[in-house]
Formats: structure tokens, sequence, C-alpha cells
């Protein structure tokens, strides 16, 4: 299991646990190349006060897009179209105001799912470069789910197996992690918070999504296969 451990941190850009530094790691990378969804090709330079990628957040953002990473945001407003239908969500990402489309936003493609206050990991759809639109983000919360779950087979989601995995929401009773199509895993809401509590995390569940937890399953039946965690990923 640890090629998979070394292999979900760095799909969470997240540093193995020995090349962590004592101080905090600032990227020294500021030139970035971005190939727009139109096809355009342009140099970014986020240590360029004039630029709208300007700062940290933008680095982050960007060494994640460039690396194939992920990246954690929350979701802050609902949108909707000018019909006045839910369109997605709007997301902040260390400051960085970004959209997430419905048609994006996994389980929260149901409009009775509401994103809001939520965490969410998210890679990047698409970054507008230039013209009125110049500094928009497009955001996209299905690409790390599936790629996680493409580097897992059937044995890891079995009763007995360990499966890495996105915790997406809750209700009352369950910490709730999709991770195929209309397939969930289930972790007692309870064991979460407790869970979440021994690691210094706090004991509010909109903290706990966005995040890649390590979960034992314990049973299966259907679609659905309830866990209990074993570790939780973070920076």
């Amino acid at each position: 299991m640890s090629g998979l451990f070394d292999f979900v941190r760095g799909f969470f850009g997240l540093a193995s646990p020995e090349t962590i530094p004592a101080d905090n790691y600032v990227p020294q990378q500021h030139i970035f190349t971005v190939e727009t969804s139109e096809g355009e090709v342009c140099s970014i330079d986020t240590s360029d006060r004039s630029s709208p990628f300007y700062g940290t957040a933008w680095t982050k953002i960007l060494t994640a897009s460039e690396n194939n990473d992920f990246v954690r945001g929350r979701a802050t407003s609902r949108c909707v179209s000018r019909d006045n239908r839910f369109s997605g969500y709007t997301v902040n990402i260390d400051g960085i105001e970004a959209f997430l489309p419905a048609s994006k936003a996994s389980w929260f493609y149901d409009p009775e799912h509401d994103a809001s206050g939520k965490y969410i990991a998210l890679s990047v759809e698409n970054i507008y470069t230039s013209g009125t639109k110049a500094g928009k983000l497009v955001v996209n919360a299905y690409r790390p789910i599936r790629f996680l779950n493409s580097r897992q087979g059937r044995k890891n989601y079995q009763p007995g197996g360990t499966a890495y995995a996105i915790a997406m929401d809750y209700d009352r009773s369950f910490l709730i992690f999709p991770y195929q199509k209309e397939q969930y895993i289930y972790v007692p809401l309870h064991e979460a918070v407790n869970f979440a509590m021994s690691l210094g995390l706090g004991d509010n569940p909109d903290m706990f999504t966005g995040l890649c937890w390590h979960l034992s399953i314990r049973s299966r039946k259907d679609n659905k296969c309830l866990a209990s965690p074993i570790d939780i990923l973070t920076d």
C-alpha cells in the first residue's frame, strides 16, 4: 500500500511526510505556460503585480494544474442561470473565486444536494487568460474522484479491503464518499467526528469534505459500502 499512499499524496499535491520541511514551503516557480480550452497558449507570471494572476494562491492553482494535481476549495454560494435554473457554484480557493458548473459538480449536480459551505476537491477545467474574463477560473469536481478511483481495483471496495476516497457530503448519520457512478461509501458521522478530532481537525463536518480519507471497508450491499476511517490526508 505504500506505493498507493505515495501516489495519493502526490495526487493531492501533498509532500511525503519525510519530505515536509519544518517551516512553510513557498513554491519558487512563478512562470507558467497555460493552454485554454480554446487552444490559446500563453505565459503567466504570478509574481507580476499588474497581472490578474498575481499572488501565491494563483501559484498554487497553476502548479496544481501543471502537475495534474488537485486543490481544495469551499463552495460559497449557488448560482442560477438567466432562466433561474441551478447552474453551479461559486467556489473560493485561497481567496481566488472560481466557478464550478453543475455539469462538473459530481454529487452536487443534483440541486437537492447543497454544497454551500462545504469544501470540495477540484481540478482546473479552464483558465481565461485574456479579454473581459481574464483571471476567471472554471473548476471540475468529477475528475479527482474518477482519477483516484481509476488507480484502485474492485478488491479495494470489498469487505476487508482498504480504499482512498474523497469525502463529498454528509447527512445526520453519515459522511458520504461517492467513488463511482451511483456507488458510495458511508462512514458513520460520529466515527468520522471522533477520528477527525483525534487528529486535531475539530468537530465541524464541513471541514471534513474535500479531503482524501483512507478507509477500511466493513461491509457492502448493492451499491453502498460501510467503512471506518484509517487516516485523513491533510497538508
